[in-house]
């Protein structure tokens, strides 16, 4: 009977982190949505190089390709973000459905996704401290930093609620699950 009431308390517990999961795969998604979103709106409206595009003067021809090809490099990245983290959070929601367990990946991807987040925080508090020079005004910087400290909180709960699933997962089947998925 106690052993039951062990093996349902843990299937409990299992469900919790399940859910949880789910929930900050689908945040994880939604940052990488909400970086494509500011970059497309921060380099056409809340820039000088919206001023120079659409200010009929141009520069020169030069100019204008470093411009474009700094565009170019900076959607690339935030691109390449947004694919990170929707893999990650896809493979959060699979985890979180039981159709798979997080494999090493997935750890090292959402901690690595979590490091950039954490060295973007840290930037932004430098710069709200005046150590570091920026041209952003205040309240865009603090709301920036609002949005990485949620994303760090966020994959670091992904990231254990995931080893969680993992460690009672393994405890429930008494297996071990060394799987390279």
């Amino acid at each position: 009977m106690e052993k039951t009431l062990e093996m349902n308390s843990r299937q409990i517990e299992l469900r919790r982190h399940q859910h949880t999961l789910a929930v900050v795969g689908m945040g994880t998604i939604g940052f990488g949505v909400w970086s494509v979103v500011k970059a497309v709106l921060y380099l056409t409206v809340g820039t000088p190089i919206k001023d120079i595009f659409f200010s009929g003067t141009g520069g020169d021809e030069r100019i204008m390709q470093d411009i474009g090809m700094a565009i170019g490099a900076a959607l690339l990245m935030v691109l390449i973000d947004m694919g990170i983290r929707w893999k990650i959070g896809k493979k959060a929601l699979q985890i979180a459905r039981g159709e798979a367990l997080p494999a090493i990946w997935f750890f090292v991807l959402s901690a690595g996704v979590a490091l950039v987040d954490l060295v973007e925080l840290i930037i932004g508090l430098l710069g709200i401290l005046g150590v570091l020079s920026v041209e952003s005004d205040g309240l865009d910087m603090i709301s920036t930093l609002l949005m990485d400290l949620t994303s760090v909180i966020t994959l670091i709960g992904m990231i254990a609620a995931a080893w969680m699933i993992r460690k009672l997962t393994q405890e429930l089947t008494g297996k071990s699950t060394n799987n390279a998925d």
